[in-house]
Order: C-alpha cells, then sequence, then structure tokens
C-alpha cells in the first residue's frame, strides 16, 4: 500500500516538473520542493596564490627541481675557471699511468711554467686531461667496459677536442694516429721529457719520470694549435 503511495508521489512530481518546463505554472505555484545551488566563492588575494599553490604543488616541486639543477650547472659553468691550454695525458703501460695517476697536479704546474696567459686574466691555467688505456694494473686486469670507454674518450677527444698538446709514452702516443697515417704526419714535432726543461720544472722526486716519455704537437690549424706550439717552443728554448 504504501509502494502505491510512493508511485503516486512520483507521478504527481513528474506532472508538476512537466508543468514547469511548459510554463503552466512556476516555481512558487509549483508543489515541488527545490534547493538552493551552492554559492560558491572564488578566493581572491592571498588565498587565491594559497589555493593556486596546493592544488599544483606536484607541479611546482618538478619545476623547482629542474631550475635548481639548471642555475647549479650554469654557475659551474659561468664561474669555472678557463684553461689557457689543455693537455692531454695518455698511457698505456703500468709506469706511464702510475706515474700520471701520483703526479698529475706536479705534470700540471710544471706545464703552467711555460704557459703565457692566453686570455689576459691575470691567471694561468692549464688543464690536463688523463686517459689511461693500460688494460692491467700489475696482476689485476681491467674490465672490458671500462678498457672500451677510455678508448672511446680517447677518440672522441681526438676528433672533437681542443686538447693539441700531448704528454704520453711513445708507444700510446704511435697508437693514436693508426696504421693509415704515420707518426710524423699526425704530429708536427716531439720532445723527450726525461732530461728536459720540463722534467727540472716540477716536483718528481717521489715519482721520477718515465725514461720513454714524450711531449708532441698534433698536426691541426687553429688558435689551440698556436698555443700548443707556442708552449712546446716554451719549454724547448727553456731546455
Amino acid at each position: 500500500m504504501s509502494q502505491d503511495r510512493g508511485d503516486l508521489e512520483l507521478i504527481d512530481d513528474k506532472r508538476e516538473l512537466l508543468k514547469l518546463k511548459q510554463g503552466l505554472i512556476t516555481e512558487q505555484e509549483s508543489k515541488l520542493e527545490f534547493q538552493e545551488k551552492p554559492h560558491i566563492i572564488k578566493p581572491t588575494g592571498w588565498a587565491a596564490v594559497e589555493n593556486f599553490l596546493y592544488h599544483h604543488k606536484l607541479h611546482l616541486s618538478v619545476a623547482a627541481f629542474f631550475v635548481i639543477v639548471a642555475a647549479f650547472f650554469a654557475y659551474f659553468t659561468l664561474t669555472r675557471e678557463k684553461a689557457d691550454i689543455t693537455i692531454l695525458f695518455i698511457a698505456d703501460n703500468e709506469e706511464t699511468s702510475r706515474f700520471f695517476t701520483l703526479q698529475s697536479a706536479e705534470v700540471e704546474r710544471a706545464f703552467e711554467t711555460f704557459t703565457p696567459d692566453f686570455d689576459g686574466n691575470g691567471k694561468i691555467h692549464a688543464e690536463c686531461l688523463f686517459i689511461d688505456l693500460t688494460t692491467n694494473i700489475g696482476e689485476l686486469a681491467r674490465s672490458a667496459d671500462m678498457i672500451h670507454g677510455n678508448r672511446v674518450k680517447l677518440f672522441g677527444e681526438i676528433q672533437a677536442g681542443t686538447s693539441l698538446l700531448l704528454i704520453g709514452n711513445r708507444q700510446a702516443l704511435e697508437a693514436i694516429p693508426g696504421d693509415e697515417i704515420p707518426f710524423e704526419d699526425f704530429y708536427i714535432t716531439s720532445m723527450r721529457v726525461k732530461g728536459s726543461a720540463f722534467e727540472s720544472a716540477g716536483d718528481f722526486e717521489r715519482v721520477p719520470v718515465p725514461d720513454d716519455l714524450y711531449i708532441v704537437v698534433r698536426r691541426k690549424s687553429g688558435v689551440d694549435f698556436d698555443k700548443a706550439v707556442q708552449v712546446f717552443e716554451n719549454v724547448k728554448i727553456t731546455g
């Protein structure tokens, strides 16, 4: 019985709603009860800012992270001391590798003795890159990935790098040009380090300069080539 009454009320409501849609009666004349739509107040001022931050905090956090990383790299790029010349250390035997590993800072200081202030900033800085092609350190064999990675690094530096002044053991230097380019055509000049002015410019008593260590200049035109030649000639003249 109550279900029939409910069905009748539902039918009456539908009739009332149909009359309203057809404009036969107004909302005031209708028996239907209408709920007022909630009035949404849009925040303004600081409340609007807080609302925006709350709903977009994830996106803002990600964006802030990338901005900080970009600023970090930009800072170190702009403030990093520029090199007057870049020298490539290369070794493919244990003796030369050990010498560069333990005496790299001293070799760098020795090069700075013969390097002019090319950029005129009042400071002389020789940037040194070390690529180690040795396959064994004592009885410990290096991983194939490390060996391959160093060879790829060397190839990239030779192809696109600015290192035209190289120092290393002769066998390693001779292997760089490859079979198709003779040693004499790839480098314009070479100098044995042992007994030269370069050796006396550094403190190499703890780890002495290997007998088979040479300084060479790659044959390539440009400003970097002129700098490399000038530094090489300074070593040669002083010697």
